[in-house]
């Protein structure tokens, strides 16, 4: 298997002269360590985003149009049995006006409705949902690298391509949106039912959903769930270790570069002398200086000497470029996936009470499956529909991402060092 191999830094020791490291025993198991740090780290950033993902749902399951529909209905897309539900809803939420029109417009009317405690909405099934989903999915992602490279070392792991990455994401998505499904949708119910309230709190909206549409309704929406998490999972993945691939590579040339600077400076500085005439040498004058003592400890400006310690350590991050990495990973994969989020949304609050001050209902069975669901958002609701809360929802997965990748990455850290035992 073809791994990435970080550069040795120019300044490290040769392994003959490295001092003997003595043995660190880890009295943590690394499964309960990288749960834990996955727990805390989705919960953190769950707490944080959560404004903007009480916003993004209300977008997604609002039936209205935000902008004004075609004039030619969707009856002729609409042809077959069994669409009359659909195509009734439609009409009526072509008739009426979208509650939510924009970010901020959404966030004033949350405000003046609910106060603000609306914008933590679904916060207590939200944290039931998230802290468990990153526990299982950083324990599924760190044994999935584990057996791709041989090693359990986390530094090992910084060996994996991105395309393996992707793999493991999807994978470890998998395994956590199965395991936590049943909260992700009473999140998405509480957060979606603003006031008055349809459903009191978790129990009354797993008492509700139990009792309209089944114990199995409690999984509704799981397979587009998938459908979704899968690109997803694995992109965040993927681009977070890509992006920290690239910028560890980016940290050793800056930094080979610096090292290297000293010498060139004094040879620009010390040019080296004529050689002079071959004399004897005289005993009482000490020997000049060579050019190559002159050259090794040359005098560098404050302003080098200030870039040359600020350098980050070859082949490492700093805090503040794994912030940008999981940034960058978080925003490029939801707007890749974001339809297919509009879709899971609307397949978990089909056939659920709705107050009618949010707009129309979704009725009961009005998608057969994710493509009719696509055609007929697309239809009555323009290509438009499949990108409702586009915004709120790139704003939040952004720094979500950002937030759980780096909270993880300190939580395992600081957990790795207290349970670490010299032998």
């Amino acid at each position: 298997m073809t791994v990435f191999r970080e550069p040795e830094s120019p300044a490290s020791p040769s392994s003959s002269s490295a001092a003997p490291r003595a043995r660190r025993r880890q009295l943590l198991p690394r499964p309960v360590l990288d749960a834990v740090a996955g727990a805390v780290s989705g919960g953190v950033a769950r707490v944080v985003v959560s404004p903007l993902d009480v916003i993004k749902i209300r977008f997604q399951v609002q039936l209205e149009p935000i902008h004004t529909p075609h004039a030619a209905g969707p009856a002729a897309s609409l042809a077959g049995a069994g669409r009359a539900a659909a195509m009734a809803a439609a009409g009526a939420a072509r008739a009426s006006k979208s509650k939510y029109t924009g970010l901020v417009q959404a966030a004033r009317e949350i405000l003046r409705e609910e106060g603000v405690q609306g914008f933590w909405r679904g916060t207590v099934p939200g944290l039931l949902l998230v802290m468990p989903y990153t526990a299982i999915q950083f324990v599924v992602i760190h044994r999935f690298k584990s057996l791709m490279t041989g090693s359990h070392r986390t530094e090992d792991h910084k060996q994996l391509r991105p395309e393996l990455s992707f793999v493991g994401g999807s994978v470890a998505g998998i395994a956590a949106t199965v395991g936590s499904y049943p909260f992700d949708l009473l999140r998405t119910v509480l957060a979606s039912q603003g006031e008055p309230k349809v459903y009191s709190g978790m129990r009354a909206a797993c008492a509700g959903i139990v009792r309209e549409r089944g114990v199995r309704g409690l999984f509704a929406g799981l397979a587009p769930t998938i459908v979704e998490i899968i690109p997803y999972a694995g992109l965040q993945f993927g681009l977070y270790d890509g992006f920290k691939r690239q910028l560890a590579h980016y940290n050793w040339s800056r930094s080979k570069a610096y090292h290297d600077l000293p010498v060139s400076l004094a040879h620009s500085t010390h040019p080296p002398s004529p050689s002079p005439p071959s004399t004897a040498p005289s005993l009482s004058q000490p020997p000049s200086p060579s050019p190559s003592s002159s050259a090794a400890s040359p005098v560098l400006p404050a302003a080098v000497e200030r870039r040359v310690s600020s350098t980050p350590s070859p082949g490492h991050l700093t805090p503040w470029q794994q912030f940008l990495c999981g940034l960058a990973a978080g925003t490029l994969a939801k707007v890749a996936c974001h339809p297919l989020d509009v879709v899971k949304k609307r397949f978990q609050v089909e056939g659920l009470l709705r107050h009618p001050r949010y707009g129309a209902r979704i009725q009961p069975r009005a998608y057969r499956g994710m493509i009719d669901a696509i055609r007929k958002i697309v239809a009555t609701e323009g290509v438009e529909g499949l990108y409702k809360g586009a915004l709120p929802s790139v704003i939040k997965a952004a720094p979500s991402a950002a937030i759980t990748f780096f909270v993880y990455e300190l939580v395992s850290k600081f957990l790795e060092e207290i349970s670490a035992k010299e032998m």
